[in-house]
């Protein structure tokens, strides 16, 4: 999952093996780049929307 604002990356984790299902690992990975990237803040709430 890869996430952007202002066209700069934002937040992106992922993985290369398929260890849960299709919508456990959008949504996990979703939360996971948006709150857990270590290389980005966590989103701000003004970003969310966005």
């Amino acid at each position: 999952m890869t996430l952007h604002h202002n066209e700069a990356l934002r937040g992106c984790i992922g993985s290369l093996q398929a260890y849960r299902s299709l919508i456990e690992d959008i949504s996990g990975n979703a939360f996971s780049a948006a709150f857990q990237d270590p290389r980005f803040a966590p989103l701000e709430e003004h970003e969310l929307a966005g």
